[in-house]
This record gives structure tokens, sequence and C-alpha cells, in this order.
């Protein structure tokens, strides 16, 4: 008897603790601010898919979009677009490249790079020049390493139109003195800068200093990121068909 007095006390107690929570316990729950077929969404939620759509983002226009959106959501899935072998390869597609966009962002972020001062006025003055450049094209690094003869490209232009690698490498050289050997879209090349001549003035390009310092930070980065890149893949087993 002694037992089941005390079995009897244990379950008043625990009847006891679950009645004072039924009574007593009030669950949060965000008031629904619009509701279509069985999509409940807040006023927070709608504002949010608002914020992220294109066009007019005033509410009555915003809130109609939404629901036009929602409606079209709910029907692909009622014929059974979601479980499609083309939907489903549209969407590994998009994932891929959303995931490659915040790797490469985020790495782009990381690096660290500076303008010197020399760089920048460097850059200034050859915006108002015309170059003549050699350009030797090599297979590999190892080749340009080494110091084999090949017959170079001449390229006459002004400094503004040239391509983006060519203008950095170009603001560290003497003429009549060759660059390091310096990849780009797979290819080595080494650059011997011959000549630089006045443009004339009808051609002068106007460049401040704000441009000319984003300029050589942004192929600076670009340049890390290649040269990751290659790291990635020489750290790589990468197999190709013969």
């Amino acid at each position: 008897m002694k037992y089941l007095y005390i079995i009897a006390g244990i379950l008043i107690i625990f009847s006891g603790i679950a009645a004072y929570n039924l009574t007593h316990t009030r669950v949060k729950v965000s008031k629904p601010f619009l509701v279509v077929n069985d999509r409940i969404m807040t006023r927070a939620e709608v504002q949010a898919l608002i914020k992220e759509q294109p066009g007019d983002k005033s509410m009555p226009a915003g809130i109609e979009s939404v629901i036009t959106h929602q409606l079209l959501i709910q029907e692909a899935l009622k014929q059974g677009i979601s479980k499609e072998e083309p939907f489903r390869r549209a969407v590994e597609k998009y994932y891929e490249q959303s995931l490659v966009k915040f790797l490469v962002d985020r790495k782009l972020k990381s690096f660290k790079a500076d303008a010197t001062k020399e760089e920048i006025d460097r850059y200034l003055l050859l915006c108002q020049k015309r170059v003549v450049v050699s350009k030797f094209e090599y297979p590999s690094m190892k080749e340009a390493n080494s110091g084999k003869k090949t017959d170079p490209k001449r390229i006459e232009a002004d400094f503004t139109q040239l391509p983006g690698d060519i203008k950095l490498s170009l603001l560290t050289l003497k003429k009549g003195r060759a660059s390091l050997p310096a990849e780009s879209a797979g290819r080595v090349f080494v650059l011997r800068l011959d000549d630089v001549q006045p443009v004339q003035g009808d051609q002068i390009v106007s460049i401040d200093i704000n441009e000319a310092k984003a300029f050589i930070l942004k192929k600076k980065k670009e340049n890390m990121m290649a040269a990751w890149i290659r790291k990635l893949k020489n750290n790589a087993e990468i197999w190709r068909e013969k």
C-alpha cells in the first residue's frame, strides 16, 4: 500500500505541473499578413519578398506581385514540374553557379592588394602616351624562364587601349627593359617596352587618381585569383583523354 501512495503522489505532482503549463504557457505566433491558398506569410516575410523583386516596390503593387509569384509556384508544384529532369538540371546548374560565385567573391575579398604612389603616377603618365611593345608568348612558365628565343608580336597602341594585363605589366617597366613572365588565359607572356611616344592632343584620355587606383587593385586581385586557381589545379588529380 505504501508504494501505491507514493506512485499516486507522483502522478498528482506531474498532473499539476501539466495543468499549470496548459493554463499559463503562451506560444508566440506571428500574425499572418497574407495568405495564398495554404501559404501563410507574415508582414516581415512579405516585405522581404517585395524588396527582392524588381520593379515597383510599393506595398500594393508589391503584394500583387507576391501573390502572383506564389500562385505560379503552387501551380508548378501541382503540375509536378519540380520532379521533372529538366527542372532538376536547371536547379543543379543554378546551385553550382551560385556556389562558385560565393566562393570567388569571398576569395577576392580576402586578397590584400595595394596600389603604390609610384604605380598610380606611372599609370596616369602612360595614359597620355602611345607605346610600342614586343610581346613574347610561351606555352608554359618553364619555357618562358628557360630563355628560349621566340618571335615577338609587335604591339603599337595608345596605353589606354591595351588589355589590362599588359597595362599592369608596363607600370614597372622602363624603356628597353623586359618584364618577368606572367600568365593570362592559359598562356605565358613576356613584354618588352620598346618605345613611349606622346598621344595626339585630341586622343588624350582624362583619368583621375581614383580610377587609376581602382584599376591597379582590380588587376592585382584578378592575378591573385588566377594564381590561386593555378595552385588548385596543381594540387588536384586531373586526367584528360589523350
